[in-house]
Parts: structure tokens; C-alpha cells; sequence
């Protein structure tokens, strides 16, 4: 979900980032995996497996 990612997001990992923001991101993730499961993304991929994808295209047309 969007308040998934935007939690990974929030910390910004570099290969040269410092050891504080490397064991807040980790936190961030073993939160995830304590609260939300391990098997996360799988039950959200089973869940929508069914569903379709529709695109809307819309066109307006304004005579003067």
C-alpha cells in the first residue's frame, strides 16, 4: 500500500549512509514484517489476483 511504501520511503538508504539511518530503515522494516506479516505482498497479490485494470479516457467537447 502507499503508507507502506511511504514508510521505506521516509528513509533514504545510500550506500554511504550512516549507521543511525541504516538501523532506522531496518527498523522500519522488521516493523512492517512484526505488524503487517512476512507474507505480506503475497496476500495482497492473492487478494487483487482477480481483479481487472480499466483505463477511463474521457473527451470533452465544448462548442462556442
Amino acid at each position: 500500500s502507499d503508507r507502506t511504501l511511504g514508510r521505506i520511503a521516509r528513509n533514504e538508504l545510500k550506500i554511504n549512509s550512516s549507521e543511525s539511518i541504516k538501523k532506522v530503515f531496518t527498523n522500519e522494516i522488521l516493523w512492517i514484517k512484526n505488524n503487517l506479516g512476512a507474507d505480506y505482498l503475497d496476500r495482497i497479490l492473492k487478494r487483487i489476483e482477480h481483479q481487472t485494470n480499466e483505463v477511463v479516457i474521457a473527451v470533452e467537447n465544448i462548442v462556442k
